[in-house]
Protein backbone atom coordinates (compact mmCIF):
# COMPACT_ATOMS: atom_id res chain seq x y z
CA UNK A 1 0.00 0.00 0.00
CA UNK A 2 1.45 3.42 -0.97
CA UNK A 3 2.34 6.04 1.63
CA UNK A 4 -0.02 8.50 -0.08
CA UNK A 5 -2.92 6.06 0.30
CA UNK A 6 -2.05 5.40 3.93
CA UNK A 7 -1.94 9.16 4.55
CA UNK A 8 -5.32 9.66 2.86
CA UNK A 9 -6.92 6.85 4.87
CA UNK A 10 -5.46 8.21 8.10
CA UNK A 11 -6.79 11.71 7.44
CA UNK A 12 -10.24 10.34 6.61
CA UNK A 13 -10.35 8.29 9.82
CA UNK A 14 -9.24 11.33 11.84
CA UNK A 15 -12.00 13.39 10.26
CA UNK A 16 -14.63 10.81 11.19
CA UNK A 17 -13.31 10.58 14.74
CA UNK A 18 -13.34 14.36 15.04
CA UNK A 19 -16.97 14.61 13.95
CA UNK A 20 -17.92 11.98 16.48
CA UNK A 21 -16.00 13.76 19.21
CA UNK A 22 -17.45 17.18 18.40
CA UNK A 23 -21.05 16.07 18.10
CA UNK A 24 -21.79 19.04 15.83
CA UNK A 25 -20.34 22.34 14.70
CA UNK A 26 -20.19 24.03 18.07
CA UNK A 27 -17.33 21.87 19.28
CA UNK A 28 -18.28 22.36 22.93
CA UNK A 29 -17.71 19.34 25.10
CA UNK A 30 -15.19 17.91 22.64
CA UNK A 31 -13.05 15.05 23.90
CA UNK A 32 -9.62 15.61 25.40
CA UNK A 33 -8.16 14.03 22.24
CA UNK A 34 -9.18 17.07 20.19
CA UNK A 35 -6.41 19.55 19.34
CA UNK A 36 -6.88 23.22 18.40
CA UNK A 37 -4.54 25.84 16.96
CA UNK A 38 -5.62 29.49 16.81
CA UNK A 39 -3.62 32.19 15.04
CA UNK A 40 -2.83 33.83 11.70
CA UNK A 41 -2.10 31.82 8.55
CA UNK A 42 1.59 32.33 7.72
CA UNK A 43 2.12 30.15 4.64
CA UNK A 44 0.74 27.44 2.39
CA UNK A 45 1.70 23.95 1.34
CA UNK A 46 -1.37 22.93 3.15
CA UNK A 47 -1.95 25.60 5.86
CA UNK A 48 0.66 26.88 8.31
CA UNK A 49 -0.53 28.21 11.69
CA UNK A 50 1.67 28.80 14.75
CA UNK A 51 4.65 27.12 13.09
CA UNK A 52 2.75 23.92 12.25
CA UNK A 53 1.84 22.74 8.74
CA UNK A 54 -1.64 21.20 8.81
CA UNK A 55 -2.72 18.89 5.97
CA UNK A 56 -6.21 19.85 4.76
CA UNK A 57 -6.88 17.09 2.23
CA UNK A 58 -10.07 15.84 3.88
CA UNK A 59 -10.87 18.80 6.12
CA UNK A 60 -13.82 21.16 6.00
CA UNK A 61 -12.89 24.82 5.48
CA UNK A 62 -15.30 27.66 6.28
CA UNK A 63 -14.66 31.32 5.46
CA UNK A 64 -17.13 33.76 7.02
CA UNK A 65 -19.78 31.01 7.23
CA UNK A 66 -19.30 29.88 3.61
CA UNK A 67 -18.02 26.36 2.89
CA UNK A 68 -14.95 26.33 0.65
CA UNK A 69 -14.20 23.85 -2.18
CA UNK A 70 -11.76 20.97 -1.77
CA UNK A 71 -8.03 21.22 -2.49
CA UNK A 72 -8.32 20.09 -6.10
CA UNK A 73 -10.53 23.05 -7.05
CA UNK A 74 -8.78 25.90 -5.26
CA UNK A 75 -5.03 26.39 -5.31
CA UNK A 76 -2.83 29.40 -5.93
CA UNK A 77 0.28 31.19 -4.68
CA UNK A 78 -1.66 33.64 -2.48
CA UNK A 79 -4.52 31.49 -1.25
CA UNK A 80 -5.56 27.96 -0.35
CA UNK A 81 -9.24 26.94 -0.29
CA UNK A 82 -10.28 30.55 0.34
CA UNK A 83 -7.70 31.02 3.10
CA UNK A 84 -5.13 33.80 2.71
CA UNK A 85 -2.00 34.88 4.54
CA UNK A 86 -2.74 36.80 7.71
CA UNK A 87 -6.25 35.40 8.22
CA UNK A 88 -6.68 34.43 11.87
CA UNK A 89 -8.14 30.92 11.86
CA UNK A 90 -9.15 28.14 14.22
CA UNK A 91 -7.76 24.75 13.20
CA UNK A 92 -9.25 21.64 14.78
CA UNK A 93 -7.57 18.30 14.26
CA UNK A 94 -4.41 16.61 15.49
CA UNK A 95 -0.68 17.29 15.87
CA UNK A 96 1.94 14.82 14.71
CA UNK A 97 4.62 13.68 17.15
CA UNK A 98 7.25 15.90 15.45
CA UNK A 99 5.37 19.01 16.62
CA UNK A 100 5.67 20.76 13.25
CA UNK A 101 3.06 18.91 11.20
CA UNK A 102 -0.54 17.94 11.79
CA UNK A 103 -3.86 17.05 10.22
CA UNK A 104 -6.79 19.46 10.13
CA UNK A 105 -10.32 18.16 10.28
CA UNK A 106 -11.87 21.62 10.32
CA UNK A 107 -10.55 25.13 9.60
CA UNK A 108 -12.74 28.13 10.46
CA UNK A 109 -12.17 31.78 9.58
CA UNK A 110 -14.31 34.76 10.57
CA UNK A 111 -13.26 38.34 9.89
CA UNK A 112 -13.06 40.83 12.76
CA UNK A 113 -14.87 43.49 10.75
CA UNK A 114 -16.02 44.54 7.31
CA UNK A 115 -16.74 48.20 6.81
CA UNK A 116 -15.70 51.58 5.40
CA UNK A 117 -12.54 53.44 6.41
CA UNK A 118 -13.43 56.80 7.96
CA UNK A 119 -9.94 57.87 9.05
CA UNK A 120 -6.29 57.06 8.24
CA UNK A 121 -3.34 58.36 10.25
CA UNK A 122 0.34 57.46 10.46
CA UNK A 123 2.34 57.17 13.67
CA UNK A 124 5.28 59.56 13.89
CA UNK A 125 7.68 56.61 13.83
CA UNK A 126 6.32 55.51 10.46
CA UNK A 127 6.09 51.96 11.75
CA UNK A 128 2.34 51.90 12.42
CA UNK A 129 -0.62 53.03 10.33
CA UNK A 130 -3.93 53.52 12.14
CA UNK A 131 -7.29 53.07 10.44
CA UNK A 132 -10.74 53.66 11.81
CA UNK A 133 -13.19 51.36 10.02
CA UNK A 134 -16.79 50.79 11.11
CA UNK A 135 -15.91 52.59 14.34
CA UNK A 136 -13.08 50.19 15.17
CA UNK A 137 -9.42 51.13 15.55
CA UNK A 138 -7.19 49.01 13.33
CA UNK A 139 -3.38 49.02 13.65
CA UNK A 140 -1.26 48.07 10.64
CA UNK A 141 2.44 47.24 11.07
CA UNK A 142 5.29 45.57 9.18
CA UNK A 143 3.73 42.11 9.61
CA UNK A 144 0.27 43.02 8.26
CA UNK A 145 -0.68 41.52 4.90
CA UNK A 146 -2.45 44.01 2.61
CA UNK A 147 -4.32 43.27 -0.63
CA UNK A 148 -6.79 44.80 -3.08
CA UNK A 149 -8.72 43.31 -6.02
CA UNK A 150 -5.90 44.43 -8.34
CA UNK A 151 -2.87 44.09 -6.04
CA UNK A 152 -1.26 40.85 -4.92
CA UNK A 153 -0.54 40.31 -1.24
CA UNK A 154 2.09 42.67 0.19
CA UNK A 155 3.21 43.39 3.72
CA UNK A 156 3.78 46.58 5.65
CA UNK A 157 2.78 50.15 6.33
CA UNK A 158 3.96 51.49 2.96
CA UNK A 159 1.87 48.91 1.09
CA UNK A 160 -1.21 49.83 3.13
CA UNK A 161 -0.67 53.57 2.70
CA UNK A 162 -0.44 53.17 -1.06
CA UNK A 163 -3.40 50.81 -1.41
CA UNK A 164 -6.03 52.15 1.00
CA UNK A 165 -7.98 55.41 1.18
CA UNK A 166 -10.77 56.92 3.23
CA UNK A 167 -14.10 55.57 2.01
CA UNK A 168 -12.74 52.18 0.93
CA UNK A 169 -14.52 49.15 2.38
CA UNK A 170 -12.11 46.69 3.97
CA UNK A 171 -12.19 43.23 5.50
CA UNK A 172 -9.95 43.06 8.56
CA UNK A 173 -8.52 40.05 10.37
CA UNK A 174 -6.34 40.40 13.43
CA UNK A 175 -5.74 39.99 17.13
CA UNK A 176 -7.57 42.28 19.60
CA UNK A 177 -5.29 44.24 21.91
CA UNK A 178 -6.07 45.04 25.54
CA UNK A 179 -7.16 48.54 24.47
CA UNK A 180 -9.80 47.08 22.14
CA UNK A 181 -7.84 48.04 19.02
CA UNK A 182 -7.32 45.31 16.41
CA UNK A 183 -3.70 44.55 15.57
CA UNK A 184 -4.31 43.66 11.94
CA UNK A 185 -2.69 40.57 10.47
CA UNK A 186 -4.57 41.06 7.17
CA UNK A 187 -6.44 44.00 5.61
CA UNK A 188 -8.11 43.50 2.24
CA UNK A 189 -9.94 46.16 0.25
CA UNK A 190 -13.21 44.76 -1.06
CA UNK A 191 -14.72 47.90 -2.60
CA UNK A 192 -13.77 51.48 -3.42
CA UNK A 193 -16.96 52.90 -1.87
CA UNK A 194 -19.62 51.93 0.64
CA UNK A 195 -22.37 52.64 -1.90
CA UNK A 196 -20.91 50.15 -4.39
CA UNK A 197 -20.37 47.58 -1.65
CA UNK A 198 -23.97 47.79 -0.40
CA UNK A 199 -25.34 47.81 -3.98
CA UNK A 200 -23.80 44.37 -4.49
CA UNK A 201 -25.42 43.03 -1.31
CA UNK A 202 -22.55 43.67 1.08
CA UNK A 203 -23.10 44.15 4.81
CA UNK A 204 -21.12 46.01 7.44
CA UNK A 205 -19.96 43.58 10.12
CA UNK A 206 -18.40 44.27 13.49
CA UNK A 207 -17.40 41.94 16.33
CA UNK A 208 -16.68 42.97 19.88
CA UNK A 209 -17.90 43.35 23.44
CA UNK A 210 -21.10 45.27 24.19
CA UNK A 211 -20.73 48.50 26.13
CA UNK A 212 -23.35 51.06 27.18
CA UNK A 213 -26.33 48.84 26.51
CA UNK A 214 -29.55 50.81 26.11
CA UNK A 215 -33.14 50.16 25.14
CA UNK A 216 -32.31 49.88 21.45
CA UNK A 217 -28.58 50.58 21.09
CA UNK A 218 -25.12 49.73 22.38
CA UNK A 219 -21.47 50.36 21.54
CA UNK A 220 -18.75 48.13 20.11
CA UNK A 221 -15.60 50.18 20.45
CA UNK A 222 -16.51 53.58 18.98
CA UNK A 223 -19.26 52.08 16.83
CA UNK A 224 -22.86 52.77 17.83
CA UNK A 225 -25.16 49.86 16.99
CA UNK A 226 -28.88 50.57 16.78
CA UNK A 227 -31.58 47.98 16.41
CA UNK A 228 -35.36 47.69 16.50
CA UNK A 229 -36.73 45.21 19.01
CA UNK A 230 -39.12 42.77 17.41
CA UNK A 231 -37.76 43.24 13.90
CA UNK A 232 -34.08 42.46 14.46
CA UNK A 233 -32.63 38.97 14.85
CA UNK A 234 -31.49 39.11 18.48
CA UNK A 235 -29.99 36.42 20.74
CA UNK A 236 -32.76 34.55 22.54
CA UNK A 237 -31.11 35.29 25.90
CA UNK A 238 -31.14 39.04 25.21
CA UNK A 239 -28.24 41.49 25.28
CA UNK A 240 -26.06 42.68 28.15
CA UNK A 241 -22.93 44.72 28.80
CA UNK A 242 -19.78 42.64 28.48
CA UNK A 243 -21.36 40.19 26.03
CA UNK A 244 -19.29 39.38 22.91
CA UNK A 245 -21.44 39.74 19.79
CA UNK A 246 -21.34 40.20 16.04
CA UNK A 247 -23.55 42.89 14.51
CA UNK A 248 -24.44 43.06 10.80
CA UNK A 249 -26.40 45.52 8.69
CA UNK A 250 -26.34 47.43 5.41
CA UNK A 251 -27.16 50.90 6.80
CA UNK A 252 -24.11 52.80 8.10
CA UNK A 253 -23.71 56.52 8.85
CA UNK A 254 -20.00 57.36 8.54
CA UNK A 255 -20.45 60.81 10.08
CA UNK A 256 -21.63 59.34 13.40
CA UNK A 257 -20.15 55.82 13.17
CA UNK A 258 -23.62 54.34 13.53
CA UNK A 259 -24.72 50.96 12.21
CA UNK A 260 -28.38 49.98 11.98
CA UNK A 261 -28.15 46.25 12.64
CA UNK A 262 -30.45 43.69 11.07
CA UNK A 263 -28.74 40.79 12.83
CA UNK A 264 -27.01 40.56 16.21
CA UNK A 265 -25.61 37.18 17.22
CA UNK A 266 -23.43 35.95 20.10
CA UNK A 267 -19.79 35.83 19.02
CA UNK A 268 -18.30 32.31 18.92
CA UNK A 269 -15.68 31.39 21.50
CA UNK A 270 -12.11 31.87 20.29
CA UNK A 271 -11.28 28.15 20.56
CA UNK A 272 -14.79 26.80 20.05
CA UNK A 273 -14.26 24.01 22.61
CA UNK A 274 -14.03 23.72 26.40
CA UNK A 275 -11.72 20.68 26.52
CA UNK A 276 -8.81 19.76 24.27
CA UNK A 277 -5.75 17.56 24.59
CA UNK A 278 -3.48 20.17 22.99
CA UNK A 279 -3.99 23.85 22.23
CA UNK A 280 -1.82 26.52 20.62
CA UNK A 281 -3.11 30.09 20.66
CA UNK A 282 -1.53 33.41 19.69
CA UNK A 283 -2.82 36.73 20.97
CA UNK A 284 -2.45 39.70 23.30
CA UNK A 285 -2.82 39.56 27.08
CA UNK A 286 -6.03 41.44 27.80
CA UNK A 287 -6.01 41.04 31.60
CA UNK A 288 -3.95 39.61 34.47
CA UNK A 289 -6.24 38.60 37.33
CA UNK A 290 -4.01 36.74 39.78
CA UNK A 291 -0.36 36.03 40.57
CA UNK A 292 -0.93 33.96 43.74
CA UNK A 293 -0.03 30.46 42.52
CA UNK A 294 1.27 30.81 39.02
CA UNK A 295 -0.41 33.47 36.90
CA UNK A 296 -4.06 33.58 35.89
CA UNK A 297 -4.55 35.77 32.83
CA UNK A 298 -6.54 36.15 29.62
CA UNK A 299 -5.37 36.03 26.00
CA UNK A 300 -8.06 37.79 24.01
CA UNK A 301 -11.07 36.17 25.67
CA UNK A 302 -9.36 32.87 26.56
CA UNK A 303 -8.55 32.22 30.29
CA UNK A 304 -5.02 30.86 30.81
CA UNK A 305 -3.10 29.75 33.89
CA UNK A 306 0.55 28.89 34.45
CA UNK A 307 2.06 26.29 36.79
CA UNK A 308 5.57 25.89 38.27
CA UNK A 309 6.39 23.61 35.32
CA UNK A 310 5.37 26.10 32.60
CA UNK A 311 8.28 26.73 30.23
CA UNK A 312 8.92 30.36 29.20
CA UNK A 313 10.74 31.42 26.01
CA UNK A 314 12.76 33.48 26.48
CA UNK A 315 13.29 32.62 30.13
CA UNK A 316 12.35 35.44 32.47
CA UNK A 317 9.62 36.80 30.20
CA UNK A 318 6.90 38.60 32.14
CA UNK A 319 3.17 38.23 31.60
CA UNK A 320 1.72 41.74 31.54
CA UNK A 321 -1.34 43.31 29.99
CA UNK A 322 -0.63 44.09 26.34
CA UNK A 323 2.07 41.44 25.85
CA UNK A 324 1.86 39.45 22.62
CA UNK A 325 2.54 35.76 23.10
CA UNK A 326 1.81 32.22 22.01
CA UNK A 327 0.54 29.70 24.55
CA UNK A 328 0.69 25.93 24.29
CA UNK A 329 -1.11 23.71 26.75
CA UNK A 330 -4.12 21.61 27.72
CA UNK A 331 -7.67 22.98 27.81
CA UNK A 332 -9.89 21.76 30.63
CA UNK A 333 -13.28 23.19 31.51
CA UNK A 334 -12.59 26.24 29.38
CA UNK A 335 -9.27 27.17 31.04
CA UNK A 336 -5.96 26.66 29.23
CA UNK A 337 -3.17 25.33 31.47
CA UNK A 338 0.05 26.49 29.84
CA UNK A 339 2.95 24.09 29.31
CA UNK A 340 4.87 26.62 27.21
CA UNK A 341 4.65 30.37 26.66
CA UNK A 342 6.59 32.07 23.87
CA UNK A 343 6.83 35.87 23.87
CA UNK A 344 6.54 37.56 20.46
Amino acid sequence: MSLALVRSMTVAICALLSVAAHGGDSGHGASAGTSVSYGPVTDFGSVWVNGVEFATTNSSVTVDNSAMPDDAHDAGPDHHRGLKRGMVVRVEGSFDSDGVTGTATRVTYRSNLMGPITKISAHASGRVLTLVAAGQTVLIDSQTWVATPTMADMQGVAAAAGALATGNVVAVSGLPEATGAIRATRVEKTSDTLAAYVAYGGEIEAKGTIRNIGAASFNIGNLTVRYAAGTTALPTEGLRDGQPVEAKGASFDASTNTLVATRITPDADTLGVTDAGKVEIEGFVSAVTSRDIGVLFTVGTQPVKTTPSTNFEPAGGEIITGARLEVEGVLTGGTLTATKISFK
